[in-house]
């Protein structure tokens, strides 16, 4: 009886299979490719949706607060999968820190060294170029390359669409509507972000010397492509050979003759918005709620502040106060209301400055619900309300922090920047050496108890390198 139900279980399974073969089949004898069909294999929502994130930075709270938001405001959460592109010397201590203090995400995370050393190959920079020397990371750009580290040669049918996220975002909107977006026999779907125009960057008057008339169709004042988050047709973007482009753009830059950059202010958007020459889907305003870690507005931001008409008393109340050429600072960002994405973009990081003194940057409160019944606003702070707008405000960092448990904060905090020179946590034991979660959250427990009780404290030397 029982070897009778497993042959009918068996030949079930094969039916099942073969069905899903044959209807495979048929929709490439129908012509259907890449996203058509992707989305069609996808009728019933039964994929996984595949969120990406590239980082080495050993703060992995940033990255965990991206992914708890995300699960948090999926309407399928379980259909979710996330994949952390790192070093081969982080890649084991990723997976046991992000599976002990985030067990409810499924993570996979990859490495591929002779990758990294490819891009780096790629990668230059130029103290001309006005950026900061750590935006040059190779994990600036390994994004570029995300099919190569994910999938290698090869293709996944459930894996035909990959959605890239930078850390420092939150989700507030469905995840899936990103992987079920229809981009238009696109290869990419990014937003067109106006706050900068892309002859910010790049030197026009360089680039027609590097290409013929007409072999670009990108204008001088076009919007940019904004990374923050970005949906990749994998099939496609293989087709047009985007990784190929950026490659090229990337080599070209890299052999210019110095005092010729052919662009500045950035070392990535320049690549992408040149090898993609106006070529990406819009993903819309609703995911455009950036900048939320810049000190101050910008003056087209500011003068739209000022067309709010807000009284002296409403000024009072956010904070706000006017550089010398008009700009207002903090920030105050409406855009939380209705976005569906948050990217703290700018050096004001929520997990970088807990305990800022002064005004914070100010968000609308977010139409989305909190995720905890303790409401968006952090603990001991007010939302301040501009009653004649109808506009309720709560410091942006809050809603970032609503997404982090004080024991994911305590355990995922950044133990190579903070312990790195601790004696108590690191007399014998070097960092990357086999460190078990479990390891690191009782040495930092350890570490703080020691710290107390030393003659120089940890909270003063932690002072020193922050």
């Amino acid at each position: 009886m029982q070897l009778s139900s497993t042959v009918s279980l068996l030949g079930l399974l094969c039916t099942v299979a073969a069905t899903l073969w044959l209807t495979y089949r048929q929709l490439h004898s129908r012509g259907l490719k890449g996203e058509q069909l992707g989305l069609a294999l996808n009728a019933g929502g039964t994929l996984p949706i595949n969120v990406c994130f590239c980082t080495d930075d050993t703060d992995l709270r940033a990255t965990a607060v991206a992914m708890r938001s995300v699960l948090a405001n999926a309407a399928t959460p379980k259909r979710v999968k996330f994949h952390v592109v790192t070093t081969p010397e982080l890649t084991q201590l990723f997976k046991e820190l992000l599976g002990e203090f985030l067990p409810e995400a499924e993570v996979q995370v990859y490495s591929n060294d002779k990758m990294l050393k490819r891009i780096s190959s790629l990668v230059t920079y130029r103290a001309s170029s006005n950026v900061r020397r750590e935006l040059a990371s190779v994990f600036n750009f390994a994004p570029f390359f995300l099919p190569d580290f994910l999938l290698g040669r090869s293709l996944q049918q459930d894996m035909h669409r990959l959605i890239l996220l930078d850390t420092d975002t939150v989700m507030l909107g469905d995840v899936g509507t990103l992987h079920d977006l229809g981009l238009r026999g696109k290869a990419v779907a990014a937003v067109r972000s106006c706050r900068q125009r892309i002859d910010t960057f790049i030197d026009f008057d360089v680039l027609r010397l590097l290409v013929k008339p007409g072999t670009l169709k990108l204008r001088p004042t076009d919007c940019i492509a904004s990374r923050s988050v970005m949906v990749i047709d994998v099939p496609r973007w293989r087709s047009e050979n985007i990784s190929g482009k950026i490659s090229n753009w990337l080599v070209r830059y890299r052999d210019q003759p110095l005092g010729e950059d052919l662009w500045t202010k950035s070392l990535t958007v320049p690549p992408l918005t040149l090898a993609l020459d106006r070529s990406f889907h819009d993903l819309g305003a609703e995911w455009d709620c950036m900048w939320l870690g810049e000190e101050s507005l910008t003056m087209t931001e500011s003068k739209e502040l000022r067309g709010l008409k807000m009284t002296h008393a409403d000024l009072k109340l956010l904070g706000l106060t006017q550089t010398r050429y008009g700009e207002f600072k903090p920030g105050i960002h409406r855009c939380a209301a209705k976005s569906k994405l948050l990217h703290f973009g700018g050096s004001l990081k929520p997990w970088t400055q807990p305990m800022r003194q002064g005004p914070e940057n100010k968000c609308a409160m977010p139409a989305a619900a909190p995720p905890s019944p303790r409401g968006w606003a952090r603990e001991g702070e007010a939302e301040e309300f501009l009653e004649c707008k109808e506009l309720r405000f709560v410091n942006c960092s809050s809603l970032w922090w609503a997404y982090l448990t004080d024991e994911q904060d305590c355990g995922l905090k950044d133990f190579d920047k903070e312990y790195r020179l601790d004696a108590f946590q690191y007399k014998k034991k070097p960092h990357g050496t086999g460190k078990t979660a479990a390891e690191h959250v009782a040495s930092i427990s350890a570490a703080t108890q020691d710290a107390e009780t030393d003659g120089k404290t940890e909270g003063e030397q932690r002072s020193t390198e922050s």
